[in-house]
């Protein structure tokens, strides 16, 4: 089974390492403004500005798979630096593609650099999006002249996420970085989870380090701008979330990978139970046109508790 999970990654890695991409037609933008200072709108109504941090998952198996390495949870998987370009908000990032080769191991196929997308695409693109004013403090003067200065000097994508060597960057590694040159101390890396079926995975990928950063512990939510998303609504957004939290939660050391996943026509699947436990918990509160953060978790852990038993 684990065999067939490792094809399975392989296979729903290439259009990205860092955050795959899944385009999907346009949709009314749903906005959920945070409680960041307000400030006037800059673009199209929304409160943007260069040097905001930009927070992101692509929704899917692989985007649970990349959130349950680590030890604590975090509802982001992408992360880059918002830089107004001409007029036109542009996410500087950290991505890889994959180039398939018979016999490879997929890291080892991967080839990146720092790249720049337009924020309109990378709403497309990913199931949600959230913007975040960097720490007070910040001299974003600064993180957007390095976030510049890495395109130009196409700064590689690290497809091993190692830690320790900066000379190639995975993406939050990137956003650490940048925030770094604007001054803010880089977050001590969260530890990855003791979990004989990940360590599996993390050695037939070449992943070393016994730490990563991940974005959660670059951002402060009294500083989070707003969440964007065209796939869902905002109250579908954190029971997401929420349904994403308790599967990390619940997947303790002698979790195996195939609980979790299975591997059918050529790409990775949740098992039915969770594929179940995902959809019923985002059709929570359906009277409700929102709900807050602690009531989607209270609501999602109930629901768990009842399709999963007690943990």
């Amino acid at each position: 089974m684990l065999k067939r999970v490792l094809a399975a990654l392989w296979l729903a890695l290439p259009l990205s390492a860092c955050a795959p991409l899944l385009v999907v037609d346009a949709r009314p933008l749903a906005v959920d403004l945070g409680p960041s200072e307000s400030r006037p709108p800059t673009y199209r109504g929304l409160p943007l500005y260069s040097g905001q941090l930009v927070l992101s998952e692509s929704g899917g198996p692989v985007s649970l798979l990349f959130t349950l390495f680590v030890e604590e949870f975090s509802p982001y998987v992408h992360a880059g630096v918002l830089v107004f370009e001409n007029g036109e908000p542009i996410v500087y990032e950290a991505r890889g593609r994959i180039h398939l080769r018979t016999g490879t191991v997929p890291t080892d196929a991967i080839e990146g650099r720092i790249r720049a997308r337009h924020l309109g695409r990378l709403l497309r693109q990913q199931n949600y999006v959230s913007i975040y004013d960097p720490p007070a403090g910040t001299d974003v003067d600064k993180v957007v002249r390095y976030v510049r200065a890495q395109y130009r000097s196409r700064l590689p994508f690290d497809p091993y996420f190692n830690t320790a060597d900066h000379s190639q960057v995975y993406c939050t590694e990137f956003l650490a970085l940048a925030l770094q040159a604007g001054g803010v101390p880089l977050p001590a890396p969260t530890p990855v989870r003791d979990n004989p079926s990940l360590a599996v995975v993390r050695n037939w990928l070449k992943l070393s380090s016994d730490s990563v950063y991940i974005a959660e512990s670059m951002v402060t939510p009294g500083r989070r701008v707003m969440t964007l998303s065209r796939r869902h609504s905002i109250k579908d957004v954190r029971l997401y979330q929420a349904a994403k939290a308790e599967l990390h939660r619940r997947f303790s050391a002698d979790q195996k990978l195939g609980n979790v996943f299975s591997w059918s026509g050529g790409s990775l699947h949740y098992r039915p139970a969770i594929e179940k436990f995902l959809a019923r918990a985002v059709e929570l509160e359906p009277e409700s046109n929102n709900i807050s953060e602690g009531g989607a978790r209270r609501a999602v852990t109930a629901l768990a508790r009842s399709m999963f038993g007690a943990y």
